[in-house]
């Protein structure tokens, strides 16, 4: 479970709140994108188009907000 606080925060197996690194919250993006937004009714359409499209796409990202 992540949550959408401004220090993302994930609980591990030991059930403990730990923070994620600016690599994992784009990580977390992507699997929420692929396993969640792709599957709702309205967003079918996603799935004509090849992965490469949205891995590309999360990897800009991920250099647009990247921390300098």
């Amino acid at each position: 479970m992540v949550n959408a606080t401004s220090a993302m925060t994930k609980v591990n197996k030991r059930g403990q709140k730990v923070r994620l690194s600016y690599t994992l919250r784009i990580l977390e993006a992507k699997k929420v994108f692929t396993n969640y937004v792709k599957k709702q009714p309205q967003y079918t359409w996603a799935n004509n188009y090849s992965s490469r499209i949205y891995q590309s796409a999360f990897q800009h990202l991920g250099e647009a907000f990247k921390p300098k």
